[in-house]
């Protein structure tokens, strides 16, 4: 087993099953979508690999803390333009602050055959 350090960025839809439940199958998935196409943008640029989709927000690594601060910016950045045109804003956010987006924790990871997320580094970076 490997032991890396990396930068855990987290993110996650605020208020996504009453969303969904208020917009319907079809609106809702397409609102999905959108919110996930403009945070894989953002990891994409920025060097992040993703590592776990979590039903409404992504868990992302980074190499280094630098990085995963680039990613959260654009992350915030390209929500906040989608939100200019949306009839239907979305709310990224993390942990217990409901309006803070993305949350960005280092710490060390494990590297397994099925990938890192595991290890102390990714629970404290998920509270």
């Amino acid at each position: 087993m490997t032991t890396v350090m990396v930068s855990v960025l987290f993110t996650d839809l605020v208020g996504s099953t009453a969303t969904a439940s208020r917009l319907g199958p079809v609106a809702a998935e397409a609102s999905r979508s959108d919110h996930f196409g403009l945070l894989r943008d953002a990891v994409s640029s920025t060097g992040g690999t993703e590592v776990k989709n979590l039903g409404d927000g992504l868990m992302v690594v980074y190499a280094n803390v630098g990085n995963s601060l680039d990613g959260a910016v654009a992350m915030q950045q390209g929500v906040e333009r989608y939100n200019r045109k949306a009839r239907v804003p979305l709310r990224p956010a993390a942990g217990a602050e409901p309006h803070v987006p993305p949350d960005v924790g280092a710490g060390d990871a494990r590297s397994r055959p099925r990938g890192l997320g595991r290890g102390p580094g990714t629970r404290r970076a998920t509270r």
